[in-house]
């Protein structure tokens, strides 16, 4: 396994800054009633980091 790199750090952390973002875009777009038990699923277990 390769050497873990701020390089590496950083594309990762920017990766999941994107799909957070697109995740709260999305939620702040669609209607409330439309989440799905799934989603709200992921939801709760992102807070509860």
């Amino acid at each position: 396994m390769s050497r873990f790199t701020f390089r590496n750090a950083t594309i990762i952390l920017c990766f999941f800054n994107l799909i957070t973002a697109l995740f709260l875009i999305h939620a702040f777009i669609s209607p409330p009633n439309s989440i799905d038990p799934i989603q709200m699923h992921f939801f709760n277990q992102f807070f509860d980091l």
